[in-house]
């Protein structure tokens, strides 16, 4: 750790670029109802984001197309594959995954089968009790698991739709927001740093 007495020597470099995202948006290939284009013409259209996931319940082929659609068309936005996988013990949005993982396993074996793939995985809508979530025994089996593999890299703090405002107020890390609607997109994107040397 740093030690802030020093801090007077240390120098900070500034951020080359500050980005966007919404990294929680279901499309209408799984339980949205926008298709991936619209939301690809939306977001490209009609707001200031850089980075978006289409994150489709169990189901990778809304993420993979746009991802694809982005590789074919002259898009100013860039996607990130990702997908909300149900576990037994909550929901799971996981990212930069290229292989399915099944469903219904417990919430320890989903999150390591994401980091086996490098992937990554986000808490979405935790504590809520509208729609299957993390609560908070499930939260501190990962936190405190011995694993090396079991670990959330973020939880989400803001969820514009009914799941995500009941435990709102408890949240405390920052990652992503879910876009049913088109117009929920970007209502609070998660914010990122790109350095110079990205």
């Amino acid at each position: 750790m740093d030690n802030f007495d020093n801090m007077e020597n240390k120098t900070i470099q500034p951020a080359k670029y500050r980005g966007r995202a919404d990294i929680h948006i279901h499309s209408a290939s799984g339980d949205g109802l926008a298709t991936v284009e619209q939301i690809l013409e939306y977001v490209n259209n009609h707001t200031n984001l850089d980075l978006i996931a289409i994150t489709d319940h169990d189901e990778l082929k809304g993420s993979f197309k746009a991802r694809d659609l982005v590789a074919q068309k002259n898009y100013r936005v860039q996607v990130l594959v990702g997908c909300e996988i149900t576990t037994r013990n909550g929901h799971l949005l996981v990212y930069d995954i290229e292989n399915h993982i099944p469903m219904l396993q417990t919430m320890e074996a989903t999150v390591e089968a994401v980091h086996k793939q490098n992937g990554f995985c986000i808490v979405p809508h935790p504590l809520s009790w509208l729609t299957l979530s993390a609560g908070n025994r499930v939260m501190e089996r990962i936190i405190n698991s011995p694993s090396p593999d079991i670990y959330f890299d973020g939880v989400e703090v803001f969820n514009p739709s009914i799941a995500g405002r009941p435990g709102y107020y408890k949240r405390d890390i920052s990652t992503a927001i879910n876009g049913i609607y088109l117009k929920q997109a970007e209502v609070m994107p998660t914010r990122f740093t790109l350095s110079a040397q990205e």
